[in-house]
């Protein structure tokens, strides 16, 4: 069974669906899958057009990154690893991130002093 979510994310001022499965589509001015390609020695890359006709080179991956996991200061050297060791497979569950780039969730994070029933708090 295929649990395909989608994201709505905005690159350079174009709108985009990511998805968890590592698919993207553009969405205006037609909805569009765009084909991911892989440069040499890198990982699947997706090219999209802004205004003007210019186009910018995205990583699917950071891409899949901006739309589902919480990082918000990952820099661009910050390597993104893969569990399989397959670049194009841009999936959620298949990206491995620095720890150090990561904010867990607040209800990841564990009670605070505050949320400690009474006679419990440290």
């Amino acid at each position: 069974m295929n649990n395909e979510i989608w994201r709505t994310i905005n690159v350079e001022g174009v709108p985009l669906a990511v998805s968890n499965l590592g698919r993207v589509k553009k969405l205006l001015p037609r909805e569009r899958e765009l084909a991911p390609f892989r440069r040499v020695g890198s990982c699947a890359y997706v090219r999209i057009y802004t205004q003007g006709e210019k186009h910018v080179l995205r990583s699917v991956a950071r891409l899949v990154v901006q739309a589902f996991i919480n990082a918000p200061a990952l820099p661009q050297f910050a390597v993104i690893k893969y569990r399989d060791h397959n670049p194009m497979n841009c999936s959620v569950e298949n990206l491995i991130l620095p720890p150090e780039y990561l904010d867990p969730a607040p209800h990841l994070a564990g009670p605070t002093t505050t949320d400690q029933p009474d006679g419990l708090q440290e």
